[in-house]
């Protein structure tokens, strides 16, 4: 005899489970990530799609605008805007921009008192003529400060290990040597003579004395011209203040004599 058939709605339900309300938070948290996780499938998915509709020959997506180098200041030193430049020249060169539209960025990557200076010495027509190594030079004449050789050397020489680590220090070091360019333009003059006559010319303790070898550096060849410069200096300085001499001598001889005549006549 077969047995009779239940419908649906005769069939016995099972009872619905009870969530604890503890679990709620936690249940609510994971739909969320699992939802996220699920758009960035499909945003994956997007992407490969468009990519392979692009084909091979199609040029890859352009570097963000926030990889782009810091910002130019107005003052640098020769290792630091040599630097700068080279991450500049990399940079523009990955992000493929046509030449009117790269110097535009070049200016854009100054900051504004280095763009004020720009404006005040190129017009918009003009600076979109520039290349791009002109441009840079441009702002390099404008960026650099007024230093001359004898300055730079005695920087470099000068250069102790403060609180930075020794890795930073020799970085340091080396920066201020690269804007020394160091080179032995008098072939005949030994290097010891070459580096021994600039590193005299940082050390030196008189600031007018200074300044003078600073402005004559290029026509001082070696050390003993350097001596004999500052001896005259120093000779010149003794014999205006004052500070002996045979005029010195007479002056107190005919002081020494006036008091002895006035003592006469007091007596």
């Amino acid at each position: 005899m077969p047995l009779p058939r239940r419908t649906l709605a005769q069939s016995p339900r099972a009872p619905a489970p009870v969530i604890p309300r503890a679990l709620v938070p936690v249940l609510t948290e994971a739909r969320r990530t699992i939802a996220a996780q699920q758009e960035a499938i499909l945003e994956l998915r997007a992407s490969i799609t468009g990519l392979a509709a692009r084909g091979p020959n199609m040029p890859p997506p352009r570097p963000s605008p926030a990889s782009a180098p810091e910002k130019c200041e107005l003052e640098m030193s020769p290792a630091a805007f040599k630097s700068r430049r080279r991450s500049m020249e990399c940079w523009l060169l990955l992000c493929r921009w046509p030449p009117q539209e790269a110097v535009q960025h070049i200016r854009l990557q100054c900051v504004p008192a280095l763009q004020w200076a720009l404006d005040a010495r190129f017009t918009m027509d003009q600076w979109s003529t520039l290349t791009l190594p002109t441009a840079l030079d441009a702002i390099g004449k404008l960026v650099l400060r007024p230093y001359t050789q004898a300055v730079q050397w005695a920087e470099f020489f000068g250069v102790r290990q403060e609180q930075e680590c020794v890795s930073e220090n020799i970085t340091k070091c080396t920066q201020k040597a690269t804007d020394c360019a160091f080179k032995c333009q008098q072939r005949s003059t030994d290097l010891l003579e070459y580096l021994s006559l600039r590193k005299l010319m940082g050390v030196l303790r008189d600031v007018t004395l200074r300044q003078q070898v600073y402005q004559a550096c290029d026509s001082i060849g070696s050390v003993d011209a350097l001596r004999a410069m500052c001896c005259a200096h120093e000779a010149a300085r003794r014999d205006t203040t004052g500070g002996g001499g045979p005029g010195r001598e007479a002056a107190r001889a005919a002081g020494t004599a006036q008091s002895e005549e006035t003592e006469c006549e007091e007596e």
